[in-house]
């Protein structure tokens, strides 16, 4: 009876631990002027993520996956955030998306070309991430 408690508890903190890393999301986005990725960061108990790395290739330079600059960020705290998309010089630092942020920034979703590879990160408890659209959620270490 002990032993199934212990087993039910594992899960249910495993099931947690995935629900705060899951709440770590990025996409990519434009307000009509400025590309980017959306960074959000939506977790119920208010964690701040840690050593992001953000792989998002874009068709203007050619850029594949295994070439592109990653977006870096040392700490992100809750809320969405707007990356801008640099040509010459990279990524932006995260702006924060409020109501009254204007313009408007809007999911670029029918473009092959422009995604996100890869997203990986240390959540509050000190647990390494990676996410990717084939494999989704894979923890790499406690």
């Amino acid at each position: 009876m002990e032993s199934l408690e212990r087993e039910r508890d594992a899960r249910d903190q495993e099931r947690e631990r995935r629900l705060i890393a899951g709440s770590l999301q990025a996409w990519r986005a434009t307000d009509g002027e400025r590309w980017g990725l959306v960074i959000s960061s939506s977790s119920r108990d208010s964690s701040v993520f840690h050593d992001i790395k953000i792989i998002a290739p874009a068709n203007r330079t050619g850029a594949t996956a295994e070439g592109c600059m990653p977006i870096s960020i040392e700490a992100l705290p809750p809320g969405q955030y707007f990356v801008e998309a640099r040509a010459s010089r990279g990524w932006g630092l995260p702006d924060p998306i409020t109501p009254d942020s204007a313009p408007e920034v809007v999911p670029v979703t029918k473009s092959t070309k422009h995604h996100v590879a890869s997203i990986e990160f240390t959540d509050h408890l000190g647990t390494r991430w990676r996410w990717e659209p084939r494999t989704s959620l894979v923890r790499l270490h406690p």
